[in-house]
């Protein structure tokens, strides 16, 4: 057995002040912006070009929604390639890549003639733009930068599609009414390429040690651990019982209010309420999803994650038999306040709990990973549409749903307990290189 050797405390690393302006917000801003800008253009914006291409080469709804469908498939299995490379590369060259993905597929796209060609630009072009220039990078950049306000961090960074949504469909509603869809297409190109990417070059930096400013400080519930600056593998991630049990846990969550979010239409109609009072449930929906995102995403930075995610799955269940019950209009605006916290609030907390058993490191290649193994997603809209069809209600999809969520969810209890990752604490973060070296001069 090795002869102990005395060690010698290392001096603590500098952090920045909490009186002074944190560098990392500039970041998270343009990291927001730069989602915003590829989802904004690619989903957001989607719904007002169908409609011109639908007229102009005589298409019906369900070939032009099949684009759509096909880009965000195609996305899925990319996840996991943007998440290695943001592990291991520059995350502003790795957003500049998916940026001139979306201005090249709108240059393409304004010289289409015939739908294949959108089937093309969106599955081989966008796809790629929205992964590597999409919600991961604003994560990754998230707990790259942020410590003691890692949680709210991620609730701020889960905005992207709510911000793109936001800031580019009336843009590009204004460009069609003014110039058409092909110069529309334009003239968003010029944008991702003459504002959004300059910003992104000009501010984004991988973290505090790049940029030469002192990190933020550790939070109460945060600690930094021996693991922080590894790199999971892919099989290993896969062999992680601790991110199976993150997948089990929101999978059934994240489906049912998939399924929700576009039926809510036919829903409403079932219950006799007009298409104006529907859409004012929508919006409301997605307001309070923001608003679900920033509190919970807030307060995992001060409270256990368990609790957050039992509370986020009280508000689900409640929600689940209400609407079961068919309510009156009043009583559904109550729902929508109760479901968008509780979908929005899963947001930041997935990305936290990710973090924190995993590493800032490894967090691309494992949020990646996370994102292909929900694809199930995908099927949720259909599904629910079928169920409706076949048994003369939604209901079953609601109390079916909440069922198998309220099964899965004991896993989080399990998840708790779990010694995979070693939780020994250190009084500062340490780097990938090191981090390495000593688990070698251990072995």
């Amino acid at each position: 057995m090795a002869s102990q050797q005395p060690q010698t405390a290392a001096a603590p690393a500098p952090v920045a002040s909490p009186g002074r302006w944190f560098y990392g917000w500039n970041v998270l801003a343009v990291a927001l912006f730069t989602a915003a800008t590829s989802l904004g253009i690619v989903i957001g914006s989607f719904t007002f070009f169908a409609v011109a291409w639908i007229d102009e080469f005589d298409l019906s709804r369900g070939q032009v929604m099949l684009v759509l469908s096909a880009c965000q498939i195609s996305g899925g299995f990319l996840f996991p390639v943007a998440g290695y490379l943001l592990d291991r590369y520059r995350i502003r060259w790795i957003g500049a890549i998916g940026l001139s993905f979306l201005a090249g597929g709108l240059a393409l796209g304004s010289l289409a003639s015939s739908l294949w060609h959108f089937f093309a630009i969106y599955t081989l072009l966008f796809a790629v733009a929205d992964t590597l220039a999409g919600t991961m990078l604003t994560k990754t950049l998230a707990v790259r930068w942020f410590r003691a306000n890692q949680g709210f961090a991620l609730g701020i960074a889960s905005m992207g599609t709510s911000t793109g949504i936001l800031i580019f469909p009336p843009i590009t509603a204004f460009l069609l009414a003014e110039f058409g869809w092909r110069m529309a297409m334009l003239g968003l190109g010029a944008i991702a390429l003459l504002v959004t990417l300059p910003l992104l070059l000009l501010v984004v930096r991988n973290d505090p040690a790049e940029k030469g400013v002192a990190p933020e400080p550790e939070g109460k519930i945060r600690k930094p651990s021996a693991t922080d600056g590894e790199l999971w593998p892919t099989m290993k991630i896969l062999r992680s019982r601790q991110f199976w049990f993150i997948v089990i846990a929101f999978l059934p969550l994240i489906e049912v209010t998939t399924g929700l979010s576009s039926n809510i239409g036919p829903y409403t109609q079932d219950l006799n309420i007009d298409t104006q009072r529907a859409a004012y449930l929508i919006s409301l929906w997605s307001a309070m999803m923001i608003v679900g995102k920033l509190i919970f995403g807030a307060l995992s930075d001060r409270i256990d994650l368990r609790i957050l995610f039992f509370t986020g799955l009280t508000f689900f269940a409640t929600a689940m038999v209400l609407l079961s019950l068919e309510p009156g209009y009043p009583l559904l605006l109550l729902t929508m306040v109760i479901l968008g916290l509780a979908a929005g609030g899963q947001l930041p907390l997935i990305g936290v709990m990710i973090s924190r058993h995993f590493g800032a490191a490894a967090f691309g290649s494992v949020m990646g990973m996370f994102y292909l193994c929900i694809r199930p997603v995908a099927f949720a809209a259909p599904l629910a549409g079928w169920i409706r069809d076949t048994f003369g209600s939604y209901d079953y999809f609601w109390l079916g749903g909440l069922t198998i969520a309220l099964v899965c969810a004991p896993v989080m209890l399990i998840s708790g307990k779990s010694t995979e990752r070693n939780t020994e604490t250190t009084s500062t973060r340490p780097d990938s290189a090191s981090t390495r070296q000593k688990s070698e001069n251990n072995e």
